[in-house]
């Protein structure tokens, strides 16, 4: 399920303040309050297995009470220079101090979940937490300012979803782990939200394990096991992946070489184990995590539009 959140930054909004504003919505003093419309797309979709085993169970929508860390800035930093602000969901408008726009533009990012502690610049990512986080980076082709003070940004997710699609050929199985290997993906790192530029916590191959599973592989090549994991990608270009199965206590392996691996999307891998119990890998299938729209029922509950305000 997708929601569509219109934030207004400011509950002075809810006052109605118009006063001393001009019919374009700037105030005598040549400002603006920044509007927000923010486009969550928080499918259902979520990894079932991580490599601790539990069960990842995050949210698909926003709930009362959350927040989302915003940053906003100008392209050298010295106009705007509010970093990791919370803006707290209360029914359907997002509440926080008022950020106020003059004609300089200003970039917005912003992150879900909020924490009071995070450096935006270095938020610590491991494919080992039951953790996803979204966001958006700055961008200087979608600015804002005091005459077009509302800013439309789609989260993101951080890390990508890696699918085993598993049948068996030869009759029944049983997996009790699997890993993940290779120049493609990494164990952990940093995220820099306001670059979307990750730095890796090491520069060696890492190995992503799930023990302890008993999982029975399907013999329906038209209904295969699947089996989901986040993980970090490193976006190598030309990377490989190896992919390794303990199926009835043997490891087999499959290998997918020279492609890259991005954030934000789910790879399905259709794996075979079959003749001689060998496991086949077949055409990688990639589709977007999460796809954004952009033309909105005005008379959806799932929308909220409320227009930016001006001081007086």
């Amino acid at each position: 399920m997708k929601y569509y959140v219109q934030i207004y930054l400011g509950i002075s909004a809810l006052l109605g303040l118009v006063a001393c504003a001009s019919d374009n919505g700037v105030t005598d003093e040549g400002r603006a309050r920044l509007g927000l419309e923010v486009n969550i797309g928080t499918s259902a979709t979520r990894a079932t297995y991580q490599m601790t085993q539990a069960v990842i169970n995050n949210p698909t929508a926003f709930a009362e009470g959350d927040a989302v860390g915003l940053s906003v800035s100008d392209a050298v930093g010295t106009v705007y220079t509010t970093v990791n602000t919370p803006y707290t969901l209360n029914g359907t408008v997002w509440q926080g101090t008022d950020i106020w726009l003059n004609d300089t533009p200003a970039m917005v990012s912003a992150y879900y979940p909020y924490n009071s502690t995070t450096d935006p610049t270095a938020i610590s990512m491991d494919c080992t937490e039951n953790f996803d986080l979204l966001y958006v980076a700055y961008d200087e082709d979608n600015t804002v300012n005091n005459y077009r003070p509302k800013a439309t940004i789609a989260l993101k997710h951080a890390m990508s979803i890696f699918r085993l699609s598993i049948f068996s050929s030869i009759g029944a199985a049983t997996i009790s782990a699997v890993e993940l290997s290779g120049e493609a993906i990494r164990k952990a790192g940093t995220l820099n939200t306001l670059t979307g530029k990750y730095t890796f916590s090491t520069t060696a191959t890492d190995i992503l394990r799930a023990e302890g599973l008993s999982v029975s592989v399907s013999q329906d090549v038209n209904n295969p096991t699947t089996l989901d994991f986040y993980v970090l990608p490193t976006g190598t270009d030309n990377s490989y992946l190896i992919i390794t199965l303990t199926i009835d206590d043997k490891n087999y392996t499959a290998t997918v070489s020279n492609r890259p691996f991005s954030q934000g999307r789910i790879y399905e891998f259709p794996l075979e184990l079959g003749d001689g119990r060998v496991l086949t890998v077949s055409s990688v299938m990639v589709k977007e995590w999460d796809v954004y729209r952009h033309n909105y029922d005005h008379n959806n509950n799932e929308y909220y539009d409320v227009e930016p305000d001006t001081d007086d």
